[in-house]
């Protein structure tokens, strides 16, 4: 698990496989993109990860910033809201990009929320609460294709704009919008597929995307935002990501 050196050289570097159940607060997780460093928080908690945010039309990205192993490879996590509010989400995010350096690089505004050292390009299956059935909520899919950021505090909403391509919104045909629910990765050269189902349950194929132009960086987290209302709350089981075939 982790890199693993060749038997003659330690030019050669394979990645092997990675998990956190997040029993250990000092594995490594923590906040890498956020729109408000005061409202957009992330941290461990009674053998989960969780991410809180305090006020509307912020999000985050938290990543221990491990590699995934070379493509394919599968993420498989567990992860459930405890807000249910409408317009709150979160999801993975895979395909990012990290130049080495700290990430964030420091504690003024430019370089916290500015940055160019990760995540600057990447996937992310953005999972929206949605009660408008008091009845029966859903989870909607708002798959995203991030090509770049864009610092733009007078555009309205987030400050922090997410450039590139977002599918249509659809519900998430197998899981449960209050419980907790499994979702796997499966990320190849040729298409990124999602599975879901909720925790115990045959997971079920729910979305496939064939832009692939981010699957070679590495980096993956995961991420939560606020819209129309604040005080989020996502909690983690786990993530495990892992060789395919």
């Amino acid at each position: 698990m982790g890199d693993q050196f060749g038997e003659w050289s330690n030019v050669g570097q394979v990645i092997g496989g990675y998990r956190d159940d997040f029993d250990d607060s000092t594995s490594g997780w923590s906040m890498r993109r956020s729109t408000y460093r005061e409202e957009v928080l992330g941290f461990y908690e009674n053998g989960r990860y969780v991410m809180q945010i305090v006020d509307r039309y912020d999000w985050g990205i938290v990543s221990p910033l491990k590699p995934a192993p070379r493509v394919p490879y599968a993420i498989d996590f567990e992860m459930r809201t405890v807000s249910q509010i409408y317009a709150h989400s979160a999801g993975m995010v895979f395909g990012g990009d990290w130049n080495g350096e700290s990430c964030p690089p420091g504690t003024s505004f430019d370089e916290w929320y500015k940055h160019d050292k990760c995540f600057n390009h990447f996937y992310n299956t953005n999972t929206i609460y949605n009660d408008s059935n008091a009845n029966r909520p859903v989870l909607q899919l708002l798959f995203e294709r991030i090509d770049r950021l864009e610092w733009c505090q007078g555009c309205g909403g987030s400050p922090m704009k997410r450039v590139g391509e977002t599918s249509d919104l659809d519900n998430l045909g197998n899981v449960d919008a209050r419980e907790w629910n499994h979702y796997r990765i499966e990320v190849r050269a040729d298409e990124i597929r999602l599975y879901a189902a909720p925790v115990g349950q045959e997971l079920q194929l729910e979305y496939v995307y064939d832009d692939t132009r981010w699957v070679s960086s590495p980096y993956f987290g995961f991420f939560a935002s606020t819209d129309v209302i604040d005080n989020l709350t996502w909690r983690f089981e786990y993530v495990q990501v892992m060789p395919l075939d």
